[in-house]
């Protein structure tokens, strides 16, 4: 993995809207850097590629026993199996490329991802049921190896790295934008919208919270969770206070 601190992004309902991602990601923003060029690349633009939520070819996911009873893809590790398991999933493991296949032949009925992925596969004329209930935040981002980086000449580096935060948001607002319409186009074409009510929300995010502490120390630093966890209350304290 080119970062492997990028994972904790992905824990079970960190975050609630891209504000506060963007807020934490700006002040982690070098740390994360670091990381990256310690695993030999260099950091461009970090995306979003949205907030993933549940999707089901047979039945509404509204809670632990509707995750006990599918079978639900697991195809971004490593934070994703114990989010699942945490509901009480049994997720089946499937390569990226094979991830359409395996559900329109029924060897999975449900998984977790952003409205455009389901545009951009055709799923969306399989799956039955979504659930637009953000139960984790996903990451993605440009990269290039660090031998790639060195070869450009140093003169063009600041050049190349002035530019990118323009180049960032514009994809940002785009994919942000983007995932909304193809949500409400699913939806319209007949895929049914599964509303959850505040007790159900409550109940998932009470069942996968543990899984930010398990983690802690081994796909990510517990000391990163931390910083992350006070920027976050930072950030709510001040959009409380306005």
């Amino acid at each position: 993995m080119a970062c492997p601190d990028m994972a904790v992004f992905e824990l079970p309902f960190l975050f609630n809207d891209f504000d506060e991602v963007e807020y934490v990601r700006e002040k982690i923003r070098s740390k994360l850097d670091n990381s990256y060029e310690k695993n030999g690349f260099k950091n461009l633009i970090l995306i979003d590629q949205d907030f993933d939520i549940p999707w089901s070819v047979r039945w509404p996911i509204r809670g632990p026993e509707d995750f006990k009873k599918s079978r639900f893809i697991a195809w971004c590790p490593p934070v994703e199996d114990d989010l699942l398991e945490s509901l009480g999933a049994s997720p089946i493991p499937v390569n990226v490329p094979e991830v359409p296949s395996n559900v329109r032949a029924k060897v999975v009925d449900a998984f977790l991802a952003p409205p455009i992925y389901l545009v951009g596969t055709q799923l969306y004329t399989v799956v039955k049921y979504v659930t637009p209930c953000k139960i984790r935040y996903s990451p993605g981002g440009i990269v290039i190896s660090m031998k790639a980086w060195n070869r450009i000449p140093q003169k063009y580096h600041k050049t190349i790295q002035n530019i990118l935060p323009e180049h960032e948001k514009e994809i940002n607002d785009f994919r942000h934008d983007s995932n909304k319409k193809c949500l409400k186009a699913m939806i319209k074409y007949g895929v049914n919208e599964v509303k959850l009510t505040p007790e159900e929300i409550n109940l998932l995010k009470k069942r996968t919270r543990p899984v930010w502490d398990k983690l802690a120390g081994q796909d990510y630093s517990r000391e990163l969770l931390d910083q992350i966890l006070f920027f976050l209350e930072d950030y709510r304290s001040r959009n409380v206070a306005r």
